[in-house]
């Protein structure tokens, strides 16, 4: 498990926790976590891009577009998202976590 002083700790719990109870307990999907973090940051960027721009304009996916390299450390429940000029991936070292199986189930490997 992640420590408590992890970022992404508290957003996976709360996907986990809101997945399995609606699709059952251990259903988790990697993709549900691709689709939680996609809104995750969208309701961080749109409203940014709202303040200079109206929805449906060339002008408003360039406000979109720079709200995503403006904005920072946008917590969702696979990283911490930092977008560059330069960098498009937007996720440091505080999104890997190296694991291992051991007596079937995944834990740190350290």
């Amino acid at each position: 498990t992640q420590p408590d002083s992890a970022l992404t700790k508290k957003p996976g719990l709360a996907l986990n926790t809101a997945y399995e109870a609606k699709y059952g307990a251990n259903s988790r999907s990697q993709f549900a976590g691709h689709s939680y973090d996609a809104f995750q940051v969208l309701n961080r960027i749109i409203p940014v891009a709202l303040k200079t721009a109206k929805p449906g304009t060339v002008e408003f996916r360039e406000a979109i577009r720079q709200a995503l390299i403006s904005e920072k450390e946008i917590v969702a429940s696979q990283g911490v998202y930092n977008w560059t000029e330069k960098d498009r991936y937007g996720l440091d070292d505080r999104s890997r976590i190296l694991l291992t199986v051991k007596d079937g189930k995944y834990v740190p490997a350290l």
